[in-house]
């Protein structure tokens, strides 16, 4: 990459974090992202639902590659536990600071400066950003790629952005994720005085009962992409009305992380027959489903992605499916090959959060090498 254009990939990066866009307020950087793509020749759509806004560019009907992102961040807490402002893009010691940095405008800067490298009339790419990933995610690609595709726009493969790599930038590409169901239970006891528990119904132990099943119940086994189904208790809660009195209800919230090879029916299933032989009194139980699982197809984008890690790092890229849940979920039921490739993730989402320059150049560079791939 020459002097020039490493310049003007850190100005944009560091112009794209000082949009204060905490989701799912875009707070004006897909208009800024828009201008930059319009001069590249795209055409471009609006998506918007209730406070959320998507930007579609495209240059045919019918594009090989359809790179997904999102321009939303989460709240940066106290600005003053962080060293810099968190939307100042700030650089120092050869990495530029701000929320966002990781997850992910690091990613889209990248990905757009990198197609400002190449020919302005390759025909292959479309663009697709969001203002909501990180919160409900309802609003955001979820609502946009339904549309898109009713109205005739077609994609043979698609690369997210999302920040994937673990300790080497490119050790790490993603082609499925694992799904995501939350249970809510609360357990409806009769309180009464401790020193007679016996007459009462305490449910803080039939709750503790229930979370070591569900925690430590093999659901599956581990496959070669996927790893063991995980239950994670992230509640536990329950108040009694005094000191020597045990309490009437116990709230507790689980989380499962499953393979494609379970279904959110057979959990649900499973954890009743748990609940009902650890606690014999009324209970309310309710479930969500946040994300589905899925795997992707490994095929040609796969291969040009690890050749173009290679080729730039020298690393060796790995799969997995591990983390949480991101937007490709969304795009499996149109798009057959989806890799997720980004930056490290390990200041995601913290103070501080930051991406290396020689890091953010290499990546824009990775993608720069899969677009002329492309042509």
């Amino acid at each position: 990459m020459q002097n020039q254009e490493k310049s003007d990939l850190l100005k944009f990066n560091t112009q794209l974090i000082q949009y204060p866009s905490v989701t799912p307020n875009e707070s004006g950087s897909l208009d800024f992202i828009e201008a930059h793509l319009v001069e590249l020749g795209f055409s471009t759509k609006r998506y918007n639902r209730n406070q959320t806004s998507n930007l579609f560019a495209y240059r045919s009907k019918h594009s090989r590659l359809l790179f997904c992102g999102h321009v939303d961040v989460v709240p940066p807490g106290p600005v003053e536990s962080w060293t810099h402002p968190p939307f100042s893009g700030h650089i120092s010691d050869n990495r530029i600071y701000g929320r966002g940095a990781v997850d992910m405008k690091s990613s889209i800067s990248a990905f757009v400066c990198a197609l400002s490298r190449i020919s302005p009339y390759e025909p292959s790419t479309a663009i697709l950003l969001t203002s909501d990933e990180e919160g409900e995610a309802k609003d955001g690609v979820q609502f946009a790629i339904e549309r898109i595709h009713a109205e005739g726009y077609l994609f043979d493969q698609a690369l997210v952005g999302e920040p994937t790599s673990v300790d080497k930038l490119g050790d790490t590409i993603k082609i499925g994720r694992r799904g995501s169901l939350t249970g809510i239970l609360y357990l409806h006891g009769k309180p009464g005085h401790v020193a007679y528990h016996h007459l009462a119904q305490n449910p803080i132990p039939a709750a503790c009962k229930i979370i070591t099943s569900c925690s430590e119940k093999a659901w599956d086994q581990a496959s070669e992409y996927f790893p063991q189904t995980s239950c994670v208790c992230t509640t536990l809660s329950s108040k009694s009305l005094a000191g020597n009195m045990t309490p009437s209800d116990c709230h507790i919230q689980i989380n499962f992380r499953y393979a494609p090879g379970l279904t959110a029916e057979n959990i649900q299933e499973s954890t009743e027959h748990i609940i009902q032989k650890n606690w014999d009194a009324p209970y309310t139980l309710s479930w969500h489903i946040s994300a589905q699982p899925f795997l992707s197809t490994v095929g040609s984008l796969y291969d040009s992605t690890v050749k173009a890690i290679y080729t730039i790092t020298h690393n060796k890229a790995t799969l997995s499916t591990s983390g949480g849940t991101s937007d490709a979920r969304f795009l499996h039921a149109y798009i057959n090959e989806i890799v997720e490739l980004g930056p490290l993730n390990a200041t995601a989402h913290q103070v501080d959060e930051h991406i290396p320059i020689a890091d953010l150049v290499s990546l824009s560079e990775i993608y720069e090498t899969l677009l002329r791939h492309l042509r």
